[in-house]
């Protein structure tokens, strides 16, 4: 299950756990048409995929996501919290509204996630939560208080899910991509890959490998991976 999947980084890990033989639930909020197109990629591959919508920051969204995987497939092997906003606004003229989505897309849609998903997992013998953070969430930015604030939750929900997870076998970590050509990142990107200390361009698939590569190990569980290849400001 990849949420967010229609798109971006999601469409790419959604891509290749279906080259990886996996069967996978591509989700969306409103592109149903991309979430199809997504999942007769992998279909054309060779694999199984089928399309859910639904709104991430509705409270029945994950139980009903959940249950249907779970009556399609019989089970949940690997879950990756994709689903991200991004709105930017200066911390002191913040809308509260832009605040409470932020939160809701970023962190609250995780936890919630999470709450419903474990049990499954947990009844199966185990398997693997990943939660896609930001590099933002370790440095700040100016005008995303609201989604540094998000990510930096969200590694935090990463180390103590794993804590209490990890005696069930469920393994959780979080990944901080690099500079990629999505939507999410769009005008800034160019003042983003100003801050590279390698200028090389990291493509959706390369990210996406790794992704797969880290969600698939099984020695790995409360950790945080930075793919980035930038230093946070002020780490030097």
């Amino acid at each position: 299950m990849v949420t967010g999947s229609s798109r971006g980084l999601g469409r790419a890990i959604a891509l290749r756990f279906g080259r990886a033989g996996w069967r996978v639930v591509v989700h969306c909020h409103t592109r149903r048409a991309d979430a199809e197109a997504v999942s007769k990629a992998i279909t054309d591959l060779g694999g199984q995929a089928t399309v859910l919508q639904a709104d991430v920051t509705a409270r029945e969204t994950f139980p009903q996501i959940v249950e249907q995987t779970v009556a399609h497939w019989n089970r949940i092997d690997a879950w990756v919290n994709n689903a991200g906003v991004v709105d930017d606004h200066l911390a002191i003229s913040m809308p509260d509204s832009t605040w409470d989505r932020v939160i809701a897309v970023n962190l609250t849609a995780a936890q919630r996630a999470i709450q419903a998903v474990a049990p499954v997992i947990r009844s199966q013998g185990g398997g693997t939560i990943l939660n896609v953070v930001s590099i933002a969430a370790l440095q700040g930015r100016r005008g995303q208080s609201a989604y540094s604030a998000a990510k930096a939750g969200l590694i935090a929900l990463t180390r103590a899910a794993a804590r209490e997870l990890g005696p069930d076998n469920i393994r959780v970590n979080a990944l901080c991509p690099p500079v990629l050509d999505t939507e999410s990142v769009g005008p800034h990107g160019e003042a983003l890959r100003s801050e590279q200390l390698i200028a090389s361009t990291v493509s959706l698939d390369s990210a996406a490998e790794t992704v797969y590569s880290f969600l698939t190990l099984p020695w790995i569980t409360g950790q945080t991976l930075v793919i980035d290849n930038r230093i946070p400001a002020g780490a030097l």
